[in-house]
């Protein structure tokens, strides 16, 4: 249902410098910090191959387990609506070390940032992620990644960058400050390709974080466009 133009540049030499990370901890699922009951409703429009289709789906956070989130969702599609309960497990955290290379000043919606950049290997060495990291209100975020790597005999790129880091969304009668971010991904294996571009609007204050999305895959020339919004939300259970 996950992104900067460049003012400056200045790359230093390459550092002595490590620090480890953890990954995927509980803290980052999109649902983290929520509490039970809360619930949002979304509405996602796919176009692909001169059809149009749209549904709309409900999700209530029931239950916060050791392991796992568990959500009710209510989704309608052609007039009907199902409902099912799905768990949404914790993945597995594990730590990663990276290694400062260099620094970038980069401009994200008009403000000049300056940002460490940092690289590691990926643990299956198929290739590494660079990670351009810098300090918005006193707290380092990051602003732009780069990972290439080998997968099923193919290679596979991906760019995720800020563009702004403010930028109103109105959600119903909210109007919700988000981030917006930007991603382009490509895979390419032998004489066939495969790409993805997205925008995405979030908000640490919303449950599940994302406000919209606007994504294109194109598969062999043919091109998919999904458009997904989060039309309401709130907590407890008010309808």
């Amino acid at each position: 249902m996950k992104i900067l133009p460049i003012l400056s540049l200045f790359v230093a030499g390459l550092a002595c410098f490590a620090e480890d990370e953890v990954l995927f901890g509980k803290s980052d699922h999109a649902w983290a910090g929520i509490e039970t009951g809360t619930w949002a409703k979304y509405e996602r429009t796919t176009q692909s191959g001169g059809r149009t289709t749209v549904e709309s789906w409900k999700e209530t956070l029931l239950r916060i387990e050791e392991t796992q989130l568990v959500f009710r969702f209510d989704t309608t599609r052609n007039g009907k609506t199902e409902s099912k309960e799905e768990p949404s497990p914790f993945v597995a955290p594990w730590t990663v070390q990276w290694s400062e290379i260099g620094k970038e000043t980069l401009e994200v919606g008009g403000q000049k940032v300056e940002c460490r950049i940092l690289e590691r290997a990926h643990r299956d060495g198929s290739g590494t992620t660079k990670s351009w990291r810098g300090k918005v209100d006193g707290r380092e975020i990051e602003l732009r990644s780069e990972l290439e790597s080998k997968v099923g005999g193919g290679t596979f790129r991906q760019t995720v960058k800020i563009t702004h880091l403010s930028e109103e969304v109105a959600i119903g009668d909210v109007r919700v400050a988000c981030r917006v971010e930007e991603l382009s991904s490509e895979t390419v294996r032998g004489d066939k390709s495969w790409s993805t571009t997205s925008k995405t609007w979030s908000s640490e204050k919303l449950p599940g974080r994302i406000a919209r999305s606007e994504r294109t895959d194109v598969d062999d020339g043919e091109k998919t466009v999904t458009t997904t919004r989060l039309e309401s939300y709130g907590a407890p259970e008010s309808d």
